[in-house]
This record gives structure tokens, C-alpha cells and sequence, in this order.
């Protein structure tokens, strides 16, 4: 696995990173997420995971695997950032 996903969650990008490497580590606890989601952007670290879940089928298939229901929250949270950023959505 890339060292950019296995960074302390400093920045936005690497609160992304984090929980990517959590995914796709198996590490799914609800604990491995405390640093992702708590800065007041936790819709848009969603949206950069996602944004990477749609080219990554094994990330896709492990936040799948996290459970249905959030995975369709998460998908919406995505769809409803990228049509209001038009395709043009930059995260970090």
C-alpha cells in the first residue's frame, strides 16, 4: 500500500487517505474513523473517498461491505457534490 494512505490525518487529504486505508485494510471499527470525519468537513472527506471509490473497485467493494445503507448515503452525498460543483469538484 502507498504511504500517502497511511499518513496521521493532518489535512483534509489525508483524513481521506485514513479512510481509505481503513477500508481497505479491513480496519472498520467504528474507532479507525475518529480522526476522518470531525474537522467540519466530514461530507467532503465522503465526497474524496467516494471520488476515489469510483475508480477503485476494491475500495468500492469494502465500503460496500461496511454496510449498505451508509454506502448509499455516502453515494448520495457524492452525486449531490459533484452535480453542484459541475464534474469540477477539487478536494485538496
Amino acid at each position: 500500500m502507498s504511504k500517502k494512505y497511511t499518513q496521521y490525518p493532518r489535512t483534509r487529504e489525508g483524513r481521506i487517505n485514513s479512510a481509505i486505508a481503513h477500508f481497505l485494510n479491513g480496519d472498520t471499527n467504528e474507532r479507525s474513523f475518529d480522526n476522518c470525519f470531525e474537522m467540519n468537513d466530514g461530507e467532503l472527506v465522503v465526497v474524496g473517498i467516494m471520488k476515489v471509490a469510483a475508480v477503485e473497485s476494491t475500495l468500492d467493494q469494502r465500503i460496500r461491505e461496511s454496510g449498505e445503507e451508509m454506502y448509499q448515503k455516502w453515494q448520495a452525498i457524492y452525486e449531490k457534490h459533484i452535480q453542484g460543483a459541475g464534474q469540477q469538484l477539487f478536494l485538496f
